[in-house]
């Protein structure tokens, strides 16, 4: 058993603007079904299989990360479902060269522009590369969706308070 499932604390604090994100997680579960099939379908299962409180609505997806003109370096993701693929939607404001998508084993790097969706491996070796604005102001916001592995052995969220009540305490009141 997982010990502490959870909201992250932007959904906690500002449930309704996460909510208001939900059908654009929605329309990228879409494209992961319709273009990457069998990885969707390994993911979806095992999201199936997870309460419904840690799946964001009816799709395969737990966890959304959004990075604002950041870099990352060339890594492997961790914790994210191993049978999954990953995906990359960025949206983009003034003009800057750089923040490219690569894969050094497969000598790529991919510009994304707004509206466009990637998906791929991301248990093999990525990053971005560093961006340089040519406009004040400039902005890549990077989206990307997952399914956070270990989520499947969460219990209820009232199970979950109802454990940590007894670590904390020693026993469980109602």
């Amino acid at each position: 058993m997982v010990k502490y499932c959870r909201q992250t604390a932007f959904a906690r604090d500002h449930f309704e603007t996460f909510k208001q994100g939900v059908p654009f997680v929605q329309y990228i579960d879409k494209l992961y079904e319709q273009l990457c099939p069998e990885h969707y379908a390994k993911q979806k299962a095992i999201a199936i299989g997870t309460d419904q409180n840690y799946v964001i609505d009816g799709t395969s997806f737990t966890t959304v990360t959004v990075n604002k003109n950041f870099r990352t370096a060339c890594h492997q993701d961790a914790g994210d479902f191993r049978d999954g693929f990953g995906n990359l939607i960025v949206y983009k404001e003034g003009d800057y060269d750089g923040s490219f998508f690569v894969m050094p084993e497969y000598r790529i790097a991919v510009d994304l522009d707004t509206t466009d969706v990637l998906f791929c491996d991301v248990h093999k070796f990525h990053g971005n590369t560093e961006m340089k604005n040519k406009t004040e102001g400039a902005l890549r916001i990077s989206f990307v969706m997952y399914y956070r592995e270990n989520m499947i052995k969460c219990s209820s969220p009232s199970e979950q308070l109802a454990e940590i009540k007894v670590q904390k305490n020693g026993y469980y009141t109602l």
